[in-house]
């Protein structure tokens, strides 16, 4: 919501409170949907390097979960 509506950093500061305790719960699903959402704001930002990183990122986690959609919206 904060990312559609132009509030960048407020949308980048919940996505890495939430990265932090997904992690802690080993969630690998929702590990890579954050992970692509804060590759969305690094492109954003210009800042393509970090933003390759995390889809990269964001493409292995969907691979262990199996998860199509997600892959298939990180290649899209």
């Amino acid at each position: 919501i904060y990312f559609n509506t132009k509030k960048i950093d407020l949308a980048k500061t919940y996505f890495e409170k939430a990265l932090v305790l997904i992690k802690e719960a080993k969630d690998l699903y929702n590990e890579a949907l954050v992970k692509q959402n804060l590759s969305r704001i690094a492109s954003a930002e210009k800042d393509y390097a970090l933003a390759e990183k995390l889809l990269k990122e964001s493409l292995t986690l969907a691979e262990k979960t199996g998860s199509k959609a997600i892959l298939a919206d990180t290649y899209y």
